[in-house]
């Protein structure tokens, strides 16, 4: 790979480990980028270059790198990182991934036939940064967490389990109202035939990838609604906007975009999702909210996961919130997601890991007495002392 001056690099046998600002970023390196995301161990299309690099031209301020393990032909590693002091209030150097407010995934990218590039990584990331190492929201479905918890073991790095939690996820490939009650199929089947006769037409699922008028519809759907009000709708920033639009274009020309939209004389729901080796990730939904009592958004969900299906996914991760009521009751299966504290083999990296557990373990009280209520804390401490923290 060619040295720049804002690159800092390792050399470790044949392959080097890279800290590259995104903005600095040489044509070279977005296609060594675009190869690696094609041939990855796990697919993450949210930290492909065709999502990261409009999304950094829209969050400039975040000084955006990409911490980079490659050899002399290609990239074996990738995963987008910002540099900061301090994490939750911490005061110690920190490297983690970067997580936007439309980054659902950090799986990082690993390449399928070199898994133990994260023992590289590992190894010699200290020469580019030596404070804490991030893995955040890494998703348990795929191969890369569990060779991810291989590395960490076989490095001897002190580490600590921060968050793990579930959201809602379906293989398509299977029944995927197993787990739906009788009566809520019956009442989804009574609320179509409603939204039916409502407009005397059949209710439809239009795949609009290729329109080119999806997109500016879909922007204008999510503004009417809540979204719009609360201002936390894509069009309510016009950075945002150039941004949706140019993924849209960006990842519909790489065949990864499938935009659905939900029609009954007119559209009542859209669904941008993501899709890469059969994997669909949903990214944004929008529904006429004027046609709420039909539950639209419900119905579209309903028909995207048999869309998949008939499609071939084998997978669908909704990537929404743990809580997300919707989503938790049409999509049977669940999506694990981590989140590690990588220290250096030290003994000042031992006692910021130290402290991080200590901190880990506080904020599991606070949850579990915010879920449980003050009066089952003694029953809550009986089962925390039960728990395995994480260790090198």
């Amino acid at each position: 790979m060619k040295m720049r001056p804002h690159q800092e690099t390792q050399s470790l046998r044949s392959a080097e480990v890279s800290l590259l600002r995104v903005a600095d970023l040489q044509p070279d390196d977005v296609d060594a980028w675009k190869v690696l995301a094609r041939q990855a161990l796990d697919p993450n299309p949210f930290f492909e270059p065709e999502f990261v690099l409009p999304l950094e031209a829209a969050r400039r301020q975040d000084d955006v790198h990409l911490l980079v393990l490659s050899d002399a032909r290609r990239w074996l590693f990738c995963m987008p990182v910002v540099v900061r002091w301090g994490w939750r209030k911490m005061p110690v150097p920190v490297l983690s991934t970067w997580l936007s407010q439309y980054t659902f995934l950090g799986t990082p990218l690993v390449a399928a036939e070199r898994p133990d590039a994260l023992i590289e990584l590992l190894q010699n990331v200290g020469a580019v940064h030596s404070g804490l190492l991030l893995f955040e929201w890494v998703g348990g479905h795929g191969s890369v967490s569990s060779h991810l918890a291989r590395a960490l073991s076989e490095c001897g790095s002190p580490i600590v389990l921060w968050e793990r939690f579930e959201r809602a996820a379906v293989q398509p490939s299977l029944d995927a109202g197993r787990h739906i009650s009788t009566r809520r199929k019956a009442e989804l089947a009574r609320r179509r035939r409603a939204l039916e006769r409502e407009f005397g037409t059949s209710v439809t699922l239009v795949d609009r990838t290729g329109d080119p008028e999806a997109v500016d519809e879909f922007l204008a759907l999510e503004s009417s609604g809540w979204k719009g009000r609360e201002r936390t709708a894509i069009a309510s920033n016009a950075s945002d906007s150039e941004f949706f639009r140019q993924i849209c274009s960006d990842l519909a020309a790489a065949g990864r975009l499938r935009m659905l939209a939900l029609t009954c004389s007119r559209t009542v729901a859209m669904q941008c999702n993501f899709v890469a080796d059969g994997i669909l990730f949903g990214f944004r939904t929008c529904y006429d909210e004027s046609l709420s009592r039909f539950s639209p958004g419900a119905l579209l969900l309903q028909d995207a996961i048999e869309d998949s299906r008939i499609h071939g996914g084998v997978w669908f991760d909704s990537c929404t919130a743990p809580d997300n009521d919707l989503c938790n009751r049409l999509m049977p299966d669940r999506e694990q997601i981590e989140t590690f504290v990588v220290g250096r083999p030290s003994t000042v990296g031992s006692m910021l890991i130290v402290t991080m557990r200590a901190a880990a373990f506080l904020r599991r009280t606070r949850i579990q007495m915010r879920e449980h209520g003050v009066l089952n804390y003694r029953h809550w401490l009986g089962l925390e002392r039960k728990l395995r923290v994480t260790g090198p």
